[in-house]
């Protein structure tokens, strides 16, 4: 029968160290993962925010063009009297 001289295996520290760099591993990794999946949800809000935007612009012009007997507000003209 051969005796090892040599233990087999990590050490406890060894063993927490290669622990210790895992989670770290890990935890950079759910840092980095986390910003790319907010940035579409971000930009859809964006989106939908210009959208509601657009829609309330169209709705002004509606209404400004029932206002002024079918002529749309042409911007050369904003802030003129009629009198004028």
């Amino acid at each position: 029968m051969h005796l090892r001289s040599t233990p087999r295996g990590l050490t406890r520290t060894e063993a927490l160290a290669v622990l210790l760099v895992i989670l770290v591993a890990v935890t950079v990794v759910i840092v980095m993962l986390i910003p790319s999946r907010n940035r579409p949800l971000i930009a859809r809000a964006r989106s939908l925010k210009d959208v509601a935007q657009l829609q309330v612009i169209h709705q002004s012009w509606i209404v400004a063009t029932r206002e002024f007997n079918a002529t749309a507000p042409l911007p050369s003209l904003a802030g003129l009297d009629e009198n004028e």
